[in-house]
């Protein structure tokens, strides 16, 4: 058994090598099947094992083996993962940055809203007591004069109905006087 197997394998390695270097392949179609062999695309019908590329053939062809060429892709990747995080940091960064500026934007907005608001308000406050005020003075003067008016008309009348009854009491005086005379 072991026998048959390194039989297959030195066979294959042998007619592998043999038929690439027999006949003339483009270049870019033995790159294309031994990136196929590399990564497993290729179904072996025949054969049990895969097929052995020897490195002569790599070099010739300008392959690198690929545990290089997974050394590489992970290195790329790894330089493509921290790529990719630097600039979703920077991404995160620069919103943060602008929603920071936005929501300090529209705060000092608000803010300027508010003061104008409230200054608005104020005045219209102000204004309306001061109107209250004016008007409630005025009818208190309005009122201060009539009762005033009243407090004179009353005293124009007690002092008619006074001198009316002075005047009574002097005609009442002469006539009793002058009665008291007269007898």
């Amino acid at each position: 058994m072991l026998l048959m197997l390194f039989f297959k394998r030195f066979f294959l390695y042998i007619s592998f090598n043999y038929i690439i270097s027999y006949y003339d392949i483009p270049a870019n179609e033995v790159h294309r099947l031994i990136n196929a062999i590399d990564n497993d695309k290729i179904v072996y019908d025949i054969f049990e094992i895969l097929p052995f590329i020897s490195k002569e053939l790599r070099t010739l062809v300008e392959i690198p083996d690929p545990v290089e060429l997974k050394q590489k892709i992970k290195v790329i990747e790894d330089k493509f993962e921290k790529q990719t995080e630097d600039i979703e940091n920077m991404f995160k960064q620069h919103i943060e940055d602008k929603l920071e500026q936005q929501t300090q934007i529209i705060e000092n907005r608000l803010k300027q809203h508010m003061e104008d608001k409230l200054e608005q308000q104020t005045e219209n406050i102000e204004n309306r007591l001061k109107q209250r005020m004016e008007d409630k003075l005025e009818q208190q003067t309005e009122n201060i004069k009539r009762h005033i008016i009243d407090m004179e008309n009353k005293l124009e009348q007690q002092m008619k109905n006074t001198q009316e009854l002075l005047d009574s009491f002097i005609k009442n005086y002469k006539d009793k006087n002058d009665e008291i005379n007269n007898d």
